[in-house]
């Protein structure tokens, strides 16, 4: 059982978190962070490649989607899977579906950009998802892929509180996202986004922890420590551009 004030959101239903939950996480990182901001990082990406749109794979309940289009004033779509989160993006003004990155509903070659913030982590999602995002992108069109470190993920938190945690087993990761996108586009760069987040204690760090998927059980072993905590992640930006062929669905 949580303390008070460090309530757990995971829906029992799809084990995904809800919006608030969602949103509290990212405020939390914007206020503890040192190091690069992805999202902005995300944001001059999309920015320079000047997208007539942009589609948000896994885009949740819509916050970095709203933001390109509040920043850049472009048309921003999003897809998700869990329904909960999509109706939170239409709330926020973002034309958003429920779909699979392996089945996109978009014609051939009708996007200028596809933004994926972390989501293209299972090993079965990435070449047919890769393909898929392909085969939406113009020619001219380049794919924004935030992608975490599977060996630098916040591992002094279990190391802390003693936590069993398997491995990061991310199928498009820091280490090997240059090599997977080479496969479906002509041009990859890649940008160094690692970062730390530094709490004063216990009590703050615990607040965050709250917000993450299967940690509730570290909430309480970790409010009582009383020095600061620091967590380190590793984190990769990559720009792929020039889908290498169009690609028809059968």
């Amino acid at each position: 059982m949580t303390p008070a004030g460090h309530r757990s959101f995971v829906l029992a239903a799809d084990n995904h978190f809800t919006s608030l939950a969602l949103e509290q996480q990212a405020w939390l990182r914007r206020r503890y962070r040192r190091g690069p901001d992805i999202e902005a990082a995300v944001l001059l990406a999309v920015s320079v490649l000047a997208p007539p749109t942009v589609l948000e794979v896994g885009g949740g309940a819509g916050a970095l989607a709203s933001m390109i289009h509040r920043h850049l004033g472009v048309r921003t779509m999003a897809v998700d899977s869990n329904a909960t989160l999509v109706a939170d993006a239409h709330a926020r003004g973002v034309g958003a579906v429920v779909a699979d990155v392996r089945a996109l509903p978009f014609a051939d070659a009708s996007l200028g950009c596809v933004v994926a913030d972390r989501t293209l982590r299972r090993r079965g999602d990435v070449d047919r998802g890769l393909t898929e995002i392909r085969r939406v992108l113009r020619a001219d069109g380049a794919l924004v892929v935030v992608a975490r470190s599977n060996t630098c993920d916040g591992h002094e938190l279990d190391v802390l509180t003693g936590y069993d945690a398997r491995p990061r087993t991310d199928a498009l990761s820091a280490a090997n996202g240059w090599d997977l996108l080479s496969r479906h586009f002509h041009r990859v760069d890649q940008q160094t986004l690692d970062y730390t987040l530094e709490f004063p204690d216990g009590q703050a760090a615990a607040r965050y922890v709250a917000t993450l998927p299967g940690r509730a059980a570290q909430v309480p072993r970790i409010a009582g420590v009383d020095r600061p905590i620091r967590l380190s992640y590793g984190a990769r930006l990559f720009v792929a551009e020039a889908p290498r062929r169009p690609v028809s669905r059968a």
